[in-house]
């Protein structure tokens, strides 16, 4: 069984998600070019933040700040490892996606810093 369900970014599981997909990331990117979101940012700047899980396993997650009534940024979109290639990412960004539409917003945007 599959949920998606939103979440303050400082419960536990999605603090390990956060803390794995900045291990990912990190070497992937300078550290100039490395712009994710930390917990506490993501709490400040109030972005509504989401975990998938899979049979009660927190497997992924994504969050979406709402910027002003015309736009929104996706946020730390992640999957773990174990459980990509199953269309989660996808199921995490359409949630994400329809949360930004309920509240009204007409553009969304995912920044990925790949070229």
């Amino acid at each position: 069984m599959v949920t998606i369900t939103q979440e303050c970014p400082d419960s536990p599981d999605a603090v390990k998600l956060i803390y794995e997909l900045d291990k990912y990331l990190t070497p992937l990117y300078l550290p100039e070019s490395q712009h994710g979101l930390d917990v506490q940012e993501l709490i400040r700047e109030k972005v509504a933040f989401f975990i998938l899980r899979v049979d009660g396993k927190a497997a992924g997650c994504g969050g979406v700040k709402i910027v002003s009534d015309k736009y929104a940024e996706i946020k730390r979109l992640y999957v773990q490892p174990g459980f990509q290639g199953r269309g989660f990412g996808k199921l995490i960004l359409t949630h994400l996606e329809d949360y930004a539409d309920r509240q009204g917003t007409e553009v969304i945007r995912l920044e990925t810093g790949v070229s």
